[in-house]
C-alpha cells in the first residue's frame, strides 16, 4: 500500500515530495529497494524528496544525499551528508569520551544512542551544576560548531563534488524545469487512462446498464400499451427513472474519493484542467450513446408507442446527455457522502415539472417563478418531445382529442427542434458549470 500511495505521487510529476516513514511497515530488503528507487527518481527526475525515517539500515543511510539528526524535542543534532555524519560523531564521541562505535554496529543506531544517551547524562549533570560538554545538549554542541565544521569540510571537499549551498540555487546548471506537453497531446493521453479506468471498472459500468435495463423493463411492464392521455403519467416516471440513472452513473466523474485528490494532485503539478475535464467527458460518450438504447430495448417494445424508434431514441440520448453533465456539475458541487442525495431531489423536482400534475398551464399563473422552474427543468422538455411524437402518430380523426390535451400544457406540436435543442444546451451549460466549479472549488490543494 505505502508503495502504491508513493507510487501515486510520483505519476504527478512533482518537484518536492515529502514522505513522512514511507519504510515503516517493511523488513530490511523492501525497506532498501523503496529508498533505492526514490534516490533513482530523485536523481533522474530532477526531484527534491525528504522524508522522516526510523532506525534505518545501514545501506539505506548511506543512499541519502543530506541526513538531519533530531533530539527530543525537535533540536537538530547533525545536518549534513552520511559520510559527514560518520565523522562528526567519531570526533564527538572522543571528545566526549564515549566508547568508539564497535565494528558490529549500525551507525545509525549508535548515533541514535549517543544522541539519547548523551543528553540524558548531561541532564543529571546540568541539574548538578556541572559546566562542561558532558552537561551540554547534543543541540547546543552542533549550534556551537556548526559553522565552524561546516567550513572545514568545505576546505577539504574535492572541487568536482557540487556545492550543497548551491543545491537548492535555481539558476545552478542543473536545474531543468518541468515541460509539460501541449493541451492536444495531455488530453490524448489523459484519455486514454480513462478509457483504461473504464475498462477496469468494466463491472460497475455493466451494473449501470443493467440498472438502465430494470427501470425501461419495470416501466414498460406498468405502462404497457400507453395511450395518448396516459403520456403524461409515462413521462414523468420515464423522466425520473432516466434522471436517476445518468445522473448517479455521472457522479462517478469527478465525485469520488478516489477521483479529487488524483484531480488536485495533477492540477498541482500543472497538468492542464481543461484537458483533464475533456478526457472525462469524451471517455463518457460511449456509455451516454449505449445507455438509452438498453434502457429502450423492452420499454419501447411493452408501451408500443407511435413513435418511431429513432426518434424516441433521439429524445432519451439527448436527455441522458443533459442529466449527465447535472450529475458532473452536482458531483463538483456536493461532497461524495451528500451529492447522491442531491441528485435524487433534482430527479424528483425536475419530474415533477414535466406537465402532468400540476399542468404547465397551471404553473404558468405563479408569476415568473412557475414558468421560469419549468423551463429549467430536462424532465418537461423531455414530455414535449414525447407528447409531440406520440400525438402526431394519430390518425386526423383524433385531431380533437389531440389538441384538447395538448392544450393542457399549451403544446404547439411543431416544437420538437427546440426542445431538442433546449437538453442539448442544458447539457452543454451544465459542463461548462461543473468545469467552473471543478477549478474554482478547493483552489488551495490545484496549487
Amino acid at each position: 500500500r505505502k508503495r502504491v500511495n508513493i507510487g501515486m505521487e510520483l505519476v504527478a510529476d512533482p518537484t518536492v515530495l515529502f514522505l513522512d516513514e514511507p519504510t515503516s511497515g517493511l523488513d530490511s530488503v523492501g525497506a532498501l529497494k523503496v529508498v533505492s528507487r526514490l534516490s533513482h527518481f530523485a536523481k533522474e527526475g530532477n526531484l527534491t524528496i525528504a522524508m522522516v525515517i526510523h532506525q534505518p539500515r545501514y545501506d539505506v543511510f548511506k543512499i541519502f544525499d543530506d541526513v538531519i539528526l533530531l533530539q527530543r524535542g525537535g533540536g537538530i543534532v547533525f545536518q549534513g551528508s552520511p559520510a559527514a555524519a560518520e565523522e562528526y560523531f567519531n570526533t564527538l564521541a572522543r571528545e566526549l569520551e564515549y566508547d568508539p562505535r564497535p565494528p558490529t554496529t549500525n551507525p545509525a543506531d549508535f548515533y541514535l544512542d549517543l544522541i539519547s544517551h548523551h543528553n540524558e547524562e548531561a541532564r543529571r549533570l546540568e541539574k548538578r551544576g556541572f559546566e562542561s560538554k558532558r552537561a551540554t545538549q547534543m543541540a547546543t554542541l552542533w549550534r556551537q560548531r556548526q559553522q565552524d565544521w561546516e567550513e572545514d569540510r568545505r576546505q577539504r571537499r574535492d572541487p568536482d563534488e557540487p556545492d550543497p549551498d548551491r543545491a537548492f540555487d535555481p539558476d545552478f546548471e542543473t536545474f531543468q524545469p518541468v515541460v509539460l506537453p501541449s493541451l492536444l497531446v495531455q488530453y490524448w493521453i489523459l484519455l486514454r487512462r480513462m478509457g483504461l479506468l473504464m475498462i477496469r471498472s468494466v463491472r460497475t459500468l455493466l451494473l449501470d446498464q443493467f440498472l438502465a435495463l430494470l427501470a425501461g423493463s419495470v416501466l414498460g411492464a406498468l405502462f404497457s400499451e400507453v395511450s395518448l392521455e396516459r403520456v403524461y403519467t409515462v413521462n414523468v416516471m420515464s423522466g425520473l427513472a432516466i434522471g436517476l440513472t445518468g445522473m448517479l452513473a455521472a457522479l462517478r466523474a469527478f465525485g469520488t474519493t478516489e477521483i479529487r485528490p488524483v484531480f488536485w494532485r495533477e492540477a498541482a503539478a500543472g497538468v492542464n484542467r481543461v484537458a483533464y475535464f475533456l478526457a472525462v467527458n469524451t471517455a463518457h460518450i460511449p456509455i451516454i450513446i449505449v445507455t438509452p438504447l438498453v434502457y429502450l430495448s423492452l420499454f419501447y417494445s411493452f408501451t408500443a408507442p407511435r413513435t418511431s424508434f429513432s426518434a424516441y431514441y433521439l429524445i432519451v440520448l439527448m436527455t441522458y446527455w443533459c442529466t449527465y453533465g447535472l450529475g458532473y456539475l452536482l458531483s463538483t458541487i456536493f461532497h461524495p457522502s451528500n451529492a447522491k442525495m442531491a441528485a435524487v431531489v433534482v430527479g424528483l423536482i425536475a419530474s415533477t415539472l414535466t406537465g402532468s400534475n400540476p399542468t404547465l398551464c397551471k404553473l404558468q399563473g405563479y408569476t415568473f417563478i412557475g414558468p421560469a422552474a419549468y423551463s429549467l427543468s430536462y424532465s418537461r422538455w423531455y414530455g414535449e418531445a414525447v407528447f409531440e411524437k406520440e400525438a402526431l402518430g394519430y390518425p386526423e380523426v383524433f385531431y380533437s382529442r389531440v389538441q384538447l390535451l395538448a392544450g393542457r400544457n399549451d403544446y404547439s406540436l411543431d416544437n420538437f427542434s427546440m426542445c431538442m435543442g433546449m437538453l442539448f444546451l442544458f447539457g452543454v451549460l451544465a459542463r461548462i458549470a461543473a468545469f467552473v466549479c471543478l477549478v474554482l472549488t478547493h483552489r488551495g490543494k490545484q496549487r
